[in-house]
């Protein structure tokens, strides 16, 4: 099962400028660590440059055409193979963290659970957003904590 793990503001921002949109929110960097520690994470490239070094206590894999294997991270050019590399490396839940071009690809057909955390705010000026449907996906859990809700989303 693919676990993927977003967050979008409410004007569905998720980046700007090879980073986040918004500053760096503690709670939210917690609840990433806790929910893909242990896990495989899959990744695209733009997305492993904005974080800079692989993610520790996690299988990396960055899915590029033009990135080229470093010491902690797998590079594959297809999405499908990410996912199965990471299934046959034992890991029965991945998770895929980004970005959009990942989100929208055929890896989708394969999430059966999204950790979404919405941020609620607005950022016009970002350069990178993304559209989550709802449609056949139920509300399992919600946490609202400041800014930020986190949402447990599975499929329905």
């Amino acid at each position: 099962m693919l676990t993927m793990v977003i967050a979008i503001s409410d004007d569905g921002a998720i980046g700007d400028k090879g980073g986040m949109p918004w500053a760096r929110i503690p709670e939210d960097m917690r609840h990433f660590r806790k929910v893909t520690t242990g896990h495989a994470v899959i990744m695209g490239r733009k997305t492993y440059e904005s974080i800079g070094k692989p993610l520790p206590d996690r299988k990396n894999i960055v899915v590029s055409r033009t990135l080229v294997p470093t010491e902690g991270i797998e590079v594959t050019k297809d999405p499908l193979l990410a996912f199965g590399i990471a299934v046959n490396g034992g890991d029965e839940s991945p998770c895929l963290n980004g970005g959009a071009q990942l989100y929208s690809s055929a890896l989708f057909v394969f999430v059966k659970r999204i950790w979404l955390t919405e941020v609620h705010a607005t950022f016009p000026d970002a350069d990178t957003r993304w559209t989550l449907d709802r449609a056949g996906w139920a509300e399992k859990e919600r946490r609202d904590v400041g800014i930020t809700s986190y949402v447990l989303l599975e499929r329905g």
